[in-house]
Order: C-alpha cells, then structure tokens, then sequence
C-alpha cells in the first residue's frame, strides 16, 4: 500500500493561498469591467440574466459607460494638455488592472510547490458510516463568461444561493467544477465553509497562463490521501483538465483508506475530436482506478462527464461506471445559452454528472454501494421559459449516499 503524499493534519502551502488571495481581489475591477462590456449582448427583456426590471433602466445602465467615456474624451481635447493626461491615464489603468494583477498571479504560482493546494481548517474530521457526496457544476466563470458560457446571473449573485443549497442537503464532500479563472470564486467559498469542513483542495492543475481544471474539493472526513493528475490528452496551456483522487478512511483512527472518489471535468464540446478526447479521458480514469488504486474497497466517480448518458456517448460509461444516472431530472440544461443564441442545437436538456461506482473488476459489479441518487433542482421554467432571475447554476447538483457498513466489503486487511 502507497504511502500519503503529505500529512493531512495541517495546511501547505498557506503562502501560495495568500497570494491567490490578494489575486481573487485585484482581478474584480477588470473583471467588472469586462462583465458590463459582455452584457450588453444580452436580452434587455426582464427577468433575463440581472437585467433590470424596466428595459427602459437596462438601456439606461448599459449606455452609462458609453457617455462617460465620451465625457472623459471630451473633456480630455478641451483640456491644453490632453495628450500628457491622457497617457498618464492609460498607464495608470494598465499598470493597476493588467501588470500588478499579472505580478501577484506569477507569485501564486512560484509558491505553489504541488498541482494542487491542501487546507486544514480547525473543524474536527468525522466518521463516514454512510457518506453523503455532492458533485455539482456551479459555473464560477468571471468577465462576462457566466453569460456566454451558461447563460447565468453572476456568481456572486448566485453563491448564496448555492451556499443555502449545501446547507440544506448536508453533504459529507463536496466536488465543485468550473471554478477557475477567478480566484475569488475560491475564496467565497472558502470563507463560506472553513467553519464546517474539515479539508479544502483548492487550485488543481495551476496553469501559470490559462485555465486551471476548475476542480475544488471539499470534506468533513478523514482524508487518507489526495493527488491531481493530468489527462494524457486534452491538456495544453490554456487549460489543465484532470482527475483528483480523494482516498477516505471510514474512521480518522483507521491506519487504511476504506474507499476513494475520483472527481472530474471532462472534454466539452460536440465536435468529433472533443469526442475522442473525451473517450481517451474516461479510458485513462478506468485504467488510473484499476491500477492506482487496488487498496481501496470500491472508488467512485463524480463529476461533470459532459457525455449525456441519454445519448449515443452512453454506452461508453456502461462500459466503466455502475449505476450510471440516466432516468428522471436531468442534471443540465441548454436552455439559458439559447437566450443569447437562441440557434444553438444542443438538446434543451442533458444528463452530464455522474455519481456512479468504477468498475474495475467482477467484484465491483456485484457490490451495491451507492444509494439514494438524487437531482437538486436549481433552474425552472416560469410558463415554459426558463427563468435566469432564480436559477443557480445551468447544472443541478446530484448526491448520493455511499454505504459502507456492510462488512463484506471490506477488505480482510482491515
């Protein structure tokens, strides 16, 4: 049996996160920025996105920028020195918002000595008898990205919201993808749940220029050992795709892991090559559970496989995961992108998330540990059009309990 990778009783690398901190901060304002600039492709109807209630007031709002751009120009040319103030203002506004920001980002990265980041808060770890686990893709994309890539109000309107949903439903671990690109998606919901989690893994796969893999963990229970690790395909600089392996043990005095989750965000896309990649990706999570992972009782999956178990990609997760979520709820929906492009072809809806058993052998198939599957709702349709005034996120999140009390399987060694 491997060894951990790290002792688990105590954070590491606290300097990176406090540079990732300070990042999240300096980020907003350009952020914002960018955010109003994207809205302004949006519907003006009401009840679309954060628009205003008057479309009247959205028109209003989003030619403000606009008029004081052309009242600084304005002033600017009548001003005998416009050219020197100018320049200084250009400067100013690069320096503050791209240089300082870029600075920061590059000193994350120079402290952050593993592809992931590890904190222990002081909450106590607990028993995991029966397990809950959530997985759940929560879009924390910033700059307008919420809009043009979910069809999503903010997250930081939407993390409440979020937050309460958790409380709710009391989950043991908690998979979070899609939150990458901004650092303060991490710290909200650091800041949310330190009193109330024992363990967070944060930061999986640093991209010193493009996009992490969006993955973020977090537990009440014993962690035995974690690790990130790349895709052989689907990587580049622009974005670090992976899988993260959470080994549990049933008690925090247990010497053994009892069972491990592998937590993923595969290959978007509809386009043939996004599908290889996508079959190459679930190939490799078999193969890693089959080879990396012989001490542990049973591993599961969780995570957004963006293959909709209801379509022809289907069968390819028959052929690696028990218990596959397929019938009833749907796990996400494409109708909120098709109120920005309203000629987008994707189905209305779509069974991407996954909470299901890894077959690595005939004895996985025999064994029957995952209960109580089940969709949160978080988006609706008000008189059949979807209303993004309430949504959450354009995934629901899905939960399960994992039953571990039958003594049959566990292994002898224990």
């Amino acid at each position: 049996m491997s060894l951990p990778s790290c002792d688990f009783s105590t954070s590491d690398q606290t300097a990176a996160s406090i540079f990732y901190r300070a990042e999240a901060y300096l980020q907003q304002p350009i952020f914002r920025v960018i955010e109003y600039i994207t809205r302004r492709g949006n519907p003006t109807t009401s009840h679309v996105f954060d628009n205003y209630e008057s479309k009247t007031v959205e028109i209003a709002y989003r030619s403000f920028g606009p008029a004081a751009l052309v009242g600084a120009a304005a002033y600017l040319c009548i001003s005998p020195h416009w050219i020197p103030r100018a320049l200084v203002a250009v400067v100013g506004v690069v320096f503050t918002f791209g240089v300082i920001p870029l600075a920061v980002h590059l000193l994350c990265y120079a402290f952050q000595k593993k592809n992931y980041i590890h904190l222990r808060t002081q909450v106590p770890e607990i028993p995991c008898n029966n397990p809950k686990i959530m997985t759940w893709n929560i879009l924390g994309l910033p700059a307008g990205l919420n809009y043009t890539c979910g069809g999503q109000r903010p997250f930081r309107d939407r993390f409440p919201g979020i937050a309460e949903v958790i409380r709710r439903e009391l989950p043991d671990t908690v998979i979070f993808q899609e939150c990458m690109l901004d650092p303060l998606v991490t710290e909200m919901i650091l800041q949310a749940f330190k009193d109330e989690y024992a363990h967070f893994f944060i930061h999986n796969g640093p991209n010193t220029f493009g996009i992490e893999s969006g993955l973020l963990i977090m537990t009440k229970s014993s962690v035995y050992d974690y690790s990130f690790t790349l895709f052989e395909e689907g990587v580049s600089w622009k974005k670090m795709r992976g899988l993260s392996t959470l080994k549990i043990k049933m008690h925090p005095e247990d010497k053994h892991p009892t069972f491990a989750i592998i937590s993923t965000h595969l290959e978007a896309g509809n386009d043939p090559k996004d599908r290889e990649v996508r079959a190459a990706q679930l190939q490799q999570i078999h193969r890693f559970a089959q080879e990396q992972l012989p001490d542990v009782d049973f591993v599961v999956l969780a995570g957004d496989v963006n293959i909709d178990a209801n379509g022809p990609e289907g069968k390819d997760l028959g052929r690696v995961l028990k218990g596959i979520h397929r019938d009833g709820e749907p796990t996400c929906t494409n109708l909120f992108n098709k109120l920005v492009y309203p000629e987008d072809k994707c189905p209305d809806y779509e069974w991407l998330d996954q909470i299901a058993l890894i077959l690595r052998n005939d004895d996985d198939a025999a064994k029957d540990v995952i209960q109580g599957l089940k969709v949160v709702p978080v988006f609706k349709n008000t008189e059949g059009n979807p209303d993004s005034s309430t949504s959450l996120s354009d995934h629901n999140p899905l939960i399960a309990t994992l039953m571990l009390q039958d003594k049959s399987l566990r292994t002898p060694s224990r």
